[in-house]
């Protein structure tokens, strides 16, 4: 880990932007999604964002980017993981879509969603990306073996 990561690690305080990008037009704007306080509260902005419109039911990257910006550090978080394990977190955190399920509530698992951004917070203090979270869910049979392989970071 470089001394550049360890000044750059956001607090519990710090100040954040959620900014979107759309990738399908290049030529539109960036734009600021919202912003608040705290490295937890951000990353579940991030996450919930990035689940919702930055990747496909497949696990395929969509057409939207999101980054949070923490303002202080002059740091940028992004999830840039795709592929199965991220189809598993988009299906566990958001649960059943209204858009392909009329009956499901639309409100994500929020308990996961903590439980996710708690061992991203990890992975950041150790001057890791997301990409160990999205392999623990590849790898995981079940929604309850994955919470339980968070625990290892």
């Amino acid at each position: 880990m470089e001394d550049s990561h360890v000044a750059n690690i956001p607090l519990q305080d710090s100040r954040w932007q959620l900014w979107y990008q759309d990738l399908f037009d290049p030529e539109t704007p960036r734009q600021l999604e919202s912003q608040g306080q705290g490295l937890e509260k951000g990353l579940i902005a991030l996450w919930l964002h990035h689940l919702r419109d930055s990747v496909m039911r497949n696990g395929q990257p969509g057409f939207a980017l999101f980054n949070l910006w923490f303002m202080e550090e002059k740091r940028s978080i992004r999830i840039q993981s795709c592929g199965t394990g991220m189809a598993k977190l988009k299906q566990w955190v958001l649960q059943p879509d209204p858009v392909f399920d009329p009956s499901a509530s639309g409100k994500p698992n929020q308990q996961l969603l903590e439980k996710i951004v708690q061992a991203h917070c990890q992975l950041i203090a150790q001057g890791l990306e997301e990409e160990e979270i999205c392999q623990m869910a590849a790898q995981s049979q079940t929604q309850e073996a994955f919470v339980e392989s968070l625990s290892c970071i």
